[in-house]
């Protein structure tokens, strides 16, 4: 967070842009991730006798939504800590 504090107005807008880009990219990974599984758990509950989606591969994916459900709580506290300094900035310039 120190490194933030020596930015530009410039350099923040950028970040911020980047860290907005990076968080659809995550939500749209995550987003595509969660319907591939909700359709194998379909095909499950429908064909129970077929090879579908295992108890260990829903461990797996509960073990990747919890990086994922993380690493967008950092990129949204980044993005906050970075709007309150922007505006501290424009109060402070004004």
């Amino acid at each position: 967070m120190a490194v933030i504090e020596f930015m530009g107005e410039k350099k923040l807008n950028i970040l911020k842009k980047l860290i907005n880009i990076l968080r659809y990219i995550f939500t749209g990974f995550w987003g595509f991730l969660t319907i591939i599984v909700i359709v194998f758990l379909i095909h499950r509950y429908l064909n129970p006798g077929w090879k579908s989606i295992s108890n260990q591969d829903l461990k797996d994916y509960g073990k990747i939504s919890l990086i994922f459900f993380s690493t967008l709580g950092i990129l949204t506290l980044l993005k906050y800590y970075i709007r309150n300094k922007l505006n501290k900035q424009n109060n402070e310039g004004n």
